[in-house]
Formats: C-alpha cells, structure tokens, sequence
C-alpha cells in the first residue's frame, strides 16, 4: 500500500485493496466458522432423526447468521466498489467493523448452547442482536465517512449514494426493533434477524440506465449511458450497443434491451 506523493492531507490518501482483500478475507473465515458449530447428532438416546429435530435452533442460529454474513459482506462489496482511495481512519473504521463480523460465530454458538434455557437464552439473543447492530451500525459509518472525506469515485452521481444510504439506514432500526423482542420472545427475535438478513439480500430497484449527455427521446447507438443493476450502488459509464450494453472492464449480462422510454430511460432484461 502506497500514499500519494501530494502533500498534507492527500498524502494520507491509501489505495484500497488491501483493506478489500483483507476484508473479504475476514468475511470468508467467519462465514466458515459458523459451520463448524454445528455438530453430527450421536446415535446414543434417539434415532438420527429426532436428535437432527431437537437441535434445530443450532442450525436456524447457523442460517441467520450466514445470511446475515452475507447481507454484510453485500453491502460492504457495494462501498468498496465505488471507494476511489481509502484514509487512515477509514482503514480503523473498516477494522472495528470487522471485528464485530468476527465476533458473530462465537454470538452463534451461545444461542445453540442456551436454547433450552429461557434466562440464558434471552441474554444470548440480545447479545446477537447488539452484534448485529454494530455490524450494521458500523457499515454505515464506513459509507458515511467514505462520502464525507470525498473518497468515493469522483463522478460518483449523487442518487447512488442516497441508494446505499437508503438501503442501510433502516436495518439500524430493524435490528433495534429486534433486540426489544427479544428480550420478551427470543425465538421470534431470531426469525426477525433472519427477515432482516433476507431485506438486505434481496436486490432493489431495476436494471435501468439513462444517458449520460442528458434527456432525449431516447437513447443512439455508441451514448454514453449510466446503467444502473440492482444492487445498491451497482452503476456504471456504458456504452449502447445494437443489443447490450459495452462496459469496459466490467461483465454485464443483461441482454437483449427491453425497453426504452422518455427521457433516455432504457431498461434491460437479465
């Protein structure tokens, strides 16, 4: 990782693919690590069966958990895609936002141990949702900060980042909303956590881009288009070609175009 050689605060300016690949790096152990709680059922007391049943909260705990994993390491793929440097404190932030994603598979193992226990198992479900809290707390600052200090790519449009803001702001809530729960219905806190993960997994929007020059009745051969996925902030600069769109160093596979409407709107199947 090298700074840039522009003097005073620019030179704090980092690249960013070590903080990615480290990253994603913490994000595939602990995703790993949440598998190797589960355990095989002894065959001592029971068919398989029934010993499969009786340790079902371990495996929904494993199921949210991967998907909340997931839904984590989506939104943080969103950020970084559009971070053109990184700063110091951004690499700090980044850091304790692991560190909470790290600490989830040890959050899982206490709701599998305390499921029989009502005392223990309402402080073990709490415990998860503070977890879970912070790693979405702590994602939104990463993006907040990244904005603030103008480390995102400079041409950035201004409705991607309200559309990563948007897709991150009500999961604070929610998990809020949960934790509450939890303290009187654990178990239906759980399944809440498990509807939260699924929201943020689940794609918005359409795949629809508009031209770059401005508004026109629609869009001709070789524009210069904003296509925009369904991901949060999944946008890039295209360029219209007879049946798909030509996006230099960046695979889209939404062909043939559907559509196109007023103003330059067109919209693509995939």
């Amino acid at each position: 990782m090298s700074e840039d050689s522009t003097p005073g605060r620019e030179s704090q300016r980092l690249r960013t693919s070590r903080m990615e690949a480290f990253s994603d790096g913490v994000f595939a152990i602990a995703i790993t690590l949440l598998v190797l709680e589960l355990v095989v059922p002894s065959l001592e007391g029971g068919s398989v069966g029934q010993r499969l049943l009786e340790e079902w909260p371990s495996y929904l705990a494993y199921l949210v958990s991967f998907a909340s994993i997931g839904a984590a390491w989506v939104e943080h793929s969103a950020i970084t895609e559009h971070l053109d440097r990184a700063d110091p404190v951004l690499l700090r932030l980044n850091l304790l936002l692991l560190f909470f994603v790290s600490l989830l598979p040890f959050a899982t193992r206490m709701i599998g141990e305390y499921a029989e226990a009502i005392d223990a198992e309402r402080i073990a479900v709490t415990v998860y949702g503070i977890n879970l809290l912070a790693i979405s707390a702590m994602t939104s600052v990463v993006w907040r900060h990244a904005v603030a200090e103008g480390l995102t790519e400079a041409d950035l449009p201004e409705e991607d980042v309200r559309a990563i803001a948007a897709k991150l702001n009500p999961s604070l809530g929610l998990y809020g909303l949960a934790i509450g729960i939890g303290l009187l219905a654990p178990r239906a806190a759980i399944f809440l956590y498990l509807a939260i993960a699924l929201y943020l997994l689940v794609p918005s929007g359409r795949s629809c881009g508009t031209c770059a020059g401005g508004p026109r009745s629609s869009p001709y051969l070789d524009d210069e288009v904003w296509w925009s996925g369904p991901r949060p902030g999944q946008r890039r600069r295209c360029w219209l070609a007879p049946t798909r769109l030509e996006c230099p160093g960046w695979a889209v596979n939404v062909e043939p175009i559907r559509e196109v409407g007023a103003g330059g709107v067109l919209c693509l199947t995939g």
